[in-house]
Parts: C-alpha cells; sequence; structure tokens
C-alpha cells in the first residue's frame, strides 16, 4: 500500500524502509527521491484529517523561522485507502540521547543554549484570534482528566489537597498569552546532526499554549 501512495503521488523512489522509533500512531517510512533527497512519510487514518492538516500548517509556520527541522513537503488524503499522508524532509544524524553521553559537560551545556534559543524562537509565534481562552481550555481538560481518574476507582491518598490547590488557583489561568508549543520537545525529538548542530522532529503534537 506505501508503495503505491508514492507511485500514486508521483514519487520515483528507493531504499524505502519503516521507521519503528517514537510512540506516534503514525505509520512512519523512510525513502530517498531520484534525486537522492531523503523523505520521511507519514501516513494516518483519515479521521484525523482536520487535526493533521492543521499540524502541517504549523508546520509550515515553523519553517519560517529558519531552525533546523523535518520542513513540511506536502499533504494530502487518499480517499479510497482512507489515509491521510504527510511528507517531510529527513534530518540526518543521530538522536541526541544516543550521544550525549559521550560529549563533554561543556559541550552538553552548550546544546543546552542552542536548544533553548530554538524553543524562543517558535514561541515567537503567537496564537491566531481565533483560539479559545487558555484558561477555558485548561479548566476544560482539567475537568476531563478528573472524570477519567474518579471512573478509574483508583484512589491517589491525599488527593484532595492537590486537587483543592488547582481548583483554589484557576485564577491564574486567567488571560495568559498563547504561542506555538512544539508540544513533545524533549531529547529524543532532537537530532545531533553531522555538522554538530541540532535539528527538531516530530511536531505532530504540535499547538498552542501557555509558554
Amino acid at each position: 500500500m506505501v508503495k503505491r501512495i508514492l507511485e500514486e503521488l508521483g514519487l520515483d523512489y528507493s531504499m524505502l524502509k519503516p521507521i519503528e522509533k517514537g510512540w506516534s500512531q503514525d505509520k512512519k517510512y523512510y525513502f530517498c527521491d531520484k534525486n537522492g533527497k531523503e523523505i520521511l512519510l507519514r501516513l494516518s487514518h483519515i479521521s484525523n484529517y482536520d487535526r493533521k492538516k492543521k499540524e502541517y500548517q504549523i508546520m509550515q509556520e515553523i519553517s519560517k523561522l529558519n531552525i533546523n527541522m523535518s520542513y513540511p513537503l506536502d499533504f494530502g488524503k487518499n480517499e479510497e485507502r482512507e489515509k491521510i499522508f504527510l511528507l517531510q524532509s529527513w534530518v540526518a544524524g543521530e538522536e541526541l540521547s544516543e550521544r550525549i553521553l559521550d560529549m563533554k559537560e561543556s559541550e552538553q551545556y552548550d546544546l543546552g543554549i542552542s536548544v533553548g534559543q530554538i524553543l524562543k524562537k517558535m514561541h515567537s509565534l503567537t496564537a491566531p484570534c481565533s483560539s479559545d481562552e487558555w484558561e477555558e481550555r485548561m479548566i476544560e481538560r482539567f475537568t476531563r482528566h478528573y472524570e477519567k481518574y474518579k471512573e478509574a476507582g483508583i484512589k491517589i491518598e491525599n488527593d484532595e489537597f492537590a486537587l483543592k490547590y488547582i481548583k483554589d488557583n484557576f485564577s491564574l489561568l486567567k488571560n495568559r498569552p498563547q504561542v506555538l508549543q512544539h508540544g513533545d520537545f524533549h531529547i529524543n525529538n532532537f537530532i545531533f546532526t553531522e555538522n554538530n548542530s541540532l535539528g527538531i522532529i516530530d511536531f505532530n503534537r504540535c499547538d498552542y499554549g501557555d509558554p
């Protein structure tokens, strides 16, 4: 099916192989096009169309910030196969988590500075005016998770103190700014590239929220 989708997109490819890493429900595949360009294909069910379209649009905005990242190349859906496809540029290198312990502490520190600078750039993108208020979103999220907690039938000792603290401080959510958030910003999504810089991958949880 993957080969057929690539053919339907008019892509000549080689070295097609699945990517097993990560927790996303997307099916991911690495391949090279006819010019030798490395590309990542992500496939998901067509029921996720609105969410994945938003992800693609946010990635387009991030790509304007001049950071090393998996750039969005194309997006669409295949009605017949009930699939959504997202093509992204491949960030070559190795996961920083697999490399960092071999580095000097000073090198680790410098990378931490670089990560902070990347995050600051991403946080420069503010949420669209149409976004719901942060207070409204967080109270709805808390209520939803609290109901699931009650339904689970497992009680954490002294939970009433934590719950009271949260409810007493809902007012702190009022009028908070909202900016772009990566949504899964951690060391396993940082790629250490051949020129000793960082690339950022996996934007499938990106959204807008309190920085």
